[in-house]
């Protein structure tokens, strides 16, 4: 029994030492998304905040959690333009990209030199995302019926919500705040869909009859599942 835990301490140790050493490398970061919209009656602005992890070793041996692709945790960007009229800024399973994109690194991300880069902005570092990094678009024709989510064309917000609506800026702000999680507040029937489609459908399928609805489950709203109030 004494060699057995002697032996556990020795794993313990060779772990930390092999996490604190430069083989291995792990960043936790929390970003603002700030999406910026003008409309007629003025300036409405939505954010969110949402957290990256990523992780590299330069042993590549099959070690639990020793490398593990970067992973996104957090809940769509909603701007409330006012009149029952949502815009929903969804969050994807790459929407890591959007911090990479808003502070490039000169090489792969998700790699020790990619990871020590990021962990060395400071923050408050604030930059504009790119166009091609803006995430997927949404609304409801009713917001309590999942059923009627439309997909916006960024492009030509006028289509969707009137004329002279349109994206002034979408800013990505390292922060020191807390992961959002208040959207299961405007869309309580998020629990009900994380294993099916906003149609009800189990599987999506190119002759469904709103492609846009068959296309999203609740995941796209709230990474966190049917029980976040847990976690």
């Amino acid at each position: 029994m004494k060699k057995l835990l002697i032996f556990i301490a020795v794993i313990a140790m060779s772990a930390t030492a092999f996490a604190m050493s430069d083989l291995y490398v792990s960043g936790d970061w929390h970003y603002k998304m700030t999406v910026t919209v003008d409309t007629p009656e003025g300036i409405k602005t939505g954010e969110v905040v949402r957290e990256i992890t990523d992780s590299d070793s330069k042993i590549k041996i099959d070690l639990p959690n020793a490398t593990s692709p970067a992973k996104v945790r957090g809940e769509a960007v909603v701007i409330d333009l006012g009149n029952n009229q949502y815009l929903f800024g969804l969050v994807s399973w790459d929407a890591f990209r959007e911090l990479y994109k808003s502070f490039p690194y000169a090489g792969p991300e998700s790699t020790i030199e990619g990871v020590n880069f990021y962990n060395s902005l400071p923050i408050g570092s604030k930059a504009e995302l790119p166009r091609e990094a803006y995430p997927r678009f949404v609304t409801f024709k009713d917001i309590d019926n999942p059923t009627s989510v439309e997909a916006v064309d960024i492009d030509n917000l006028s289509e969707k919500f009137g004329e002279s609506v349109k994206i002034q800026t979408i800013t990505i702000e390292l922060v020191d705040e807390p992961v959002t999680q208040t959207i299961k507040e405007l869309l309580p029937w998020l629990n009900d869909y994380y294993n099916q489609r906003l149609d009800g459908q189990r599987f999506g399928t190119s002759k469904a009859e709103n492609r846009t609805a068959n296309s999203l489950s609740s995941g796209a709203f709230s990474t966190e599942g049917p029980n976040n109030a847990n976690q």
